[in-house]
This record gives C-alpha cells, sequence and structure tokens, in this order.
C-alpha cells in the first residue's frame, strides 16, 4: 500500500454507498487500518460485532438487507497470516452458506 493510498482512505471510506446485497465483515481485533486502536482514532471500533456493525451500517447505504460480521481476536490486517486464519476461513464459509442458497 502506498502513502497516497492510504490519503486518499478518508475520501472513499466517507462515501455513503448504495450495496444491495449482503453483507459480512471480518475484521482482525487489531487490525490498525481499520480497527480503533486508541481513543482518538477515527478508526471503527472492533471490540465486539455489534459495535462494528453500527458504525458501518451507514455507510453500505438504505438498501443493504443485512449487515453480519465477526471479529478475530488478537490479528491484525492480513487475517490469512495469522494462525487463526482457519478461524476466518470457517466462520466465511458458514456465513456464505447461510446466507446463498444450495
Amino acid at each position: 500500500m502506498t502513502q497516497s493510498e492510504l490519503a486518499n482512505f478518508p475520501i472513499f471510506f466517507r462515501t455513503v454507498l448504495d450495496i444491495r446485497v449482503p453483507v459480512f465483515l471480518v475484521n482482525g481485533s487489531l487490525d490498525g487500518i481499520f480497527c480503533s486502536q486508541g481513543p482518538l482514532d477515527l478508526a471503527a471500533p472492533c471490540d465486539s460485532a455489534g459495535s462494528l456493525i453500527e458504525n458501518e451500517r451507514p455507510w453500505f447505504g438504505p438498501n443493504v438487507p443485512s449487515i453480519d460480521a465477526h471479529i478475530v481476536e488478537g490479528a491484525g490486517h492480513d487475517l490469512n497470516a495469522f494462525r487463526s486464519s482457519q478461524e476466518t476461513f470457517g466462520v466465511s464459509m458458514d456465513w456464505l452458506s447461510g446466507v446463498m442458497p444450495s
């Protein structure tokens, strides 16, 4: 990731979208890019799935049918690189199985 990409985060991460499909958010609790790590940090709260959903809900637009979330404790931004990657894969597959018809 480049500095110019990071500099543009406030622009495209604070634009209300028009999402019309179910959304599943998976974040590591120690994700320093998307999860708040301190009191003056403007990132999303990742202390619970509920707080993450409530923080992010306005940005998906009024037509999003559902938002679910899972917080992987002790993981950072690159979820695949942590020992908990199987947890990430498992909850993702479970969520997909629940929202996608067979």
